[in-house]
């Protein structure tokens, strides 16, 4: 029964790091093509990390531990890139919703890193 739960898990996160992957490429062009380089590339980075993470042969080596942090490092970035763009065109408050994101993010983190993983 564990097993086939661990299986689940490992199908919905290959599902999840997929669509981020591709939403994050959608985005980072999208900033490109207005000119916005560094959050274009911040999230084309973050793009090939998780579609990186997707296809990954052993999720429990170390540079899977890695890759995870890095994914998680990314999490927190690009939700404040977004939100500072959102400060930039002038909005009223959808900013405060990506800030939010951006410290959940935080925590998650941190959570993993004190769980050690």
């Amino acid at each position: 029964m564990e097993d086939i739960r661990a299986q689940r898990k490992a199908k919905a996160l290959k599902g999840v790091s997929i669509l981020n992957g591709f939403l994050f490429l959608l985005s980072g062009v999208g900033f490109i093509e207005k000119g916005k380089l560094l959050f274009g590339f911040l999230q084309i980075l973050a793009s090939a990390l998780n579609l990186r993470v997707a296809f990954m042969k052993s999720p429990d080596s170390p540079a899977a531990r890695m890759l995870n942090r890095a994914i998680g490092i990314m999490n927190i970035l690009i939700p404040i890139s977004i939100a500072v763009d959102y400060i930039q065109s002038d909005s009223k408050y959808i900013h405060f919703a990506w800030i939010f994101v951006a410290l959940l993010s935080l925590f998650v983190f941190i959570r993993g890193l004190r769980a050690g993983k």
